[in-house]
């Protein structure tokens, strides 16, 4: 099942499951999920005032983890979780972290949920990569190069700038798919970065 608006994958059996967003930015997924069994999660400061005055009805929770795009003064490195979950979503999170970040996540993730899912970009994506080659391109007059990645991750930060980063595109990490099929498996291919459920 897909969010109409964002295109984010949904499970089907998804009713009075308990659910953690995390990294809930706007509030993607409020609309889908019952306020009862929604906690969405966010480090940056502004989207969390936003999801509080927006969906009242709803539960979030903000922590100040550093994120080189959306909280570069953040002091903590990993979430603290302090309840359980039947499900959580990261949906366009670790696509803007480093995958150390990542494998820390989920050891995090797995201690705290039965079910979690992850939206990732992959070297196999041709068409996302072409769009943050010309996006990119455009807006630096260069990008990294997208060819010959061997490594199991590779980030774009174009002239290496990443504590100028501003925007969710000026860094992007992309991962290869065999990299990330060693945690999970891929369970959706419709939007612009797949989705993996991850084994526990």
């Amino acid at each position: 099942m897909h969010v109409e608006k964002y295109d984010l994958y949904i499970p089907t059996d998804i009713a009075n499951k308990t659910v953690l967003d995390y990294g809930c930015g706007n509030g993607n997924l409020t609309t889908t999920i019952d306020p009862k069994f929604y906690t969405g999660f966010e480090v940056d400061a502004q989207a969390y005032a936003h999801c509080c005055k927006c969906y009242p009805q709803y539960n979030f929770v903000h922590q100040n983890l550093y994120n080189c795009v959306y909280n570069a003064t953040g002091e903590k490195k990993l979430p603290t979780l302090v309840k359980q979950y039947d499900i959580i979503f990261a949906y366009s999170v670790f696509t803007h972290t480093s995958y150390e970040y990542f494998l820390a996540c989920m050891k995090v993730f797995q201690l705290h949920a039965s079910e979690i899912y992850v939206s990732m970009i992959t070297t196999d994506n041709t068409v996302i990569l072409d769009y943050l080659y010309q996006k990119r391109t455009k807006k630096y007059g260069s990008c990294d190069l997208l060819d010959d990645i061997t490594d199991d991750c590779v980030y774009l930060a174009d002239n290496k700038l990443v504590a100028n980063a501003v925007d969710c595109e000026d860094f992007v990490a992309i991962y290869h798919k065999d990299f990330l099929q060693q945690h999970g498996t891929i369970v959706d291919t419709t939007m612009n970065q797949e989705i993996y459920k991850i084994v526990s």
